[in-house]
């Protein structure tokens, strides 16, 4: 399932640069992440996910490795995570681009492309692109509301 958007910041490029390398800050505007982040190395850590689709509860333990970085307008991760209780795994594909509108004002646009394996597929894709829109947003407003604090 691909999911995309954009959105705009009003601070300049590099300040939402700076943002988006920022782990804690990123986790901290997803919704359903649990306790701290663990930082493996510059590019690698590890959360603790949890959402409920439909009548089901899940809980990811995930782990994210930035795979690409071009400052300031270009990050690519993947973000794989499991969940033992329920038998479903995750995979998800991302990137992100920024692209200044005015020295104060940056573009923001992503992409994900997710694949859900297991009993949380069972769903079917309507039910995932909901919940995938719920939560998107919620991470949108979070993130511009972090950014141009």
């Amino acid at each position: 399932m691909l999911i995309e958007g954009s959105f705009t910041v009003g601070v300049n490029i590099n300040k939402a640069w700076e943002t988006m390398l920022d782990v804690d800050t990123i986790a901290a505007c997803i919704p359903g992440v649990e306790g701290n982040t663990v930082k493996l190395d510059e590019n690698t850590f590890e959360n603790i996910l949890s959402q409920k689709v439909a009548f089901m509860k899940v809980k990811f333990k995930t782990k994210t490795v930035i795979t690409e970085k071009n400052p300031p307008n270009h990050i690519s991760f993947i973000t794989d995570g499991k969940d033992t209780m329920v038998g479903t795994s995750l995979n998800v594909k991302s990137n992100v681009y920024l692209k200044e509108i005015t020295p104060n004002s940056t573009s923001i646009s992503y992409s994900a492309d997710t694949r859900i394996v297991g009993k949380l597929a069972t769903f079917g894709e309507g039910v995932m692109r909901s919940k995938s829109k719920e939560i998107g947003e919620q991470i949108i407003k979070n993130l511009k509301e972090k950014i141009e604090r």
